[in-house]
């Protein structure tokens, strides 16, 4: 018996080309003995697409319902950040990836950094700007130098740029702000960069993944570039000790 699945992508924010890149990766490695497939895109536009064909909303929604499960392959607002969860909560039908809560406040990155410091991770310092605020002098000061100046609820690092300078922050702010007005100023952390995926199973188990180390050239940081055209390199599993892999995982 074949599953039925939707993979879900594209969407109107800045990161519809790399919503379009993961679908493509995804529809490329399942197995069609197992999954019935019917490819959902949204276009930049807001129109819905099913099977390559132009579908009034009522109707896309009706081809969502009626799936066993759908993988949500959307990037960046409109996408990872709780409101594709919610409607597929609304309709009724299982999904791949976090509920609403986990994704509305990680795409928040002001909102993530609070959640994390409450559990007691360390986390860089650094301040969360409303639209029409500046950086304050107490807040320069308690900062140093590197500071990255990112909108705070975007991803593919669109609008992030690596200010060395204070006198850099104005135009790093007006850049950022042209992807979100919420901006947020992190001072940056010196070392290697390591992450480790997190998968939940069916009966709850949650297992973390091996560690995967990102080695980035050109900016010197892991921006667009780096991640979607060939400006960084990953190692996995990461060269490291037994004890620090580890505890990376815990």
């Amino acid at each position: 018996m074949t599953t039925r699945l939707a993979v879900l992508y594209g969407g109107q924010s800045g990161e519809h080309e790399v919503s379009c890149r993961s679908a493509a990766s995804i529809l490329a490695h399942l197995d069609r003995e197992r999954y019935q497939v019917t490819e959902v895109l949204i276009d930049r536009d807001g129109g819905w697409h099913v099977g390559g064909r132009p579908t009034p909303l009522p109707a896309a929604l009706r081809v969502l319902r009626a799936q066993d499960v759908v993988f949500p392959a959307l990037h960046g607002p409109y996408g990872e950040d709780g409101t594709v969860s919610s409607l597929l909560e609304w309709l009724g039908v299982r999904y791949v990836g976090n509920g609403v809560f986990a994704s509305a406040a990680g795409m928040d990155k002001g909102v993530t950094k609070r959640l994390l410091a409450a559990e007691g991770l360390r986390v860089s310092p650094g301040v969360t700007l409303r639209p029409g605020e500046e950086l304050s002098p107490d807040d320069q000061h308690r900062l140093q130098l590197p500071v990255f100046v990112k909108p705070a609820r975007a991803g593919s690092s669109l609008g992030v740029v690596k200010v060395d300078d204070w006198a850099g922050v104005p135009a790093a702010l007006e850049q950022a702000r042209q992807v979100d007005p919420k901006v947020l100023i992190e001072q940056g952390a010196r070392g290697r960069e390591i992450d480790v995926a997190v998968l939940q199973h069916p009966d709850g188990q949650v297992q973390a993944g091996p560690p995967l180390e990102i080695r980035v050239s050109g900016a010197g940081f892991f921006d667009y570039d780096a991640k979607y055209d060939g400006g960084a390199t990953f190692q996995i599993p990461a060269p490291l000790d037994a004890a620090t892999t580890e505890v990376l995982q815990d």
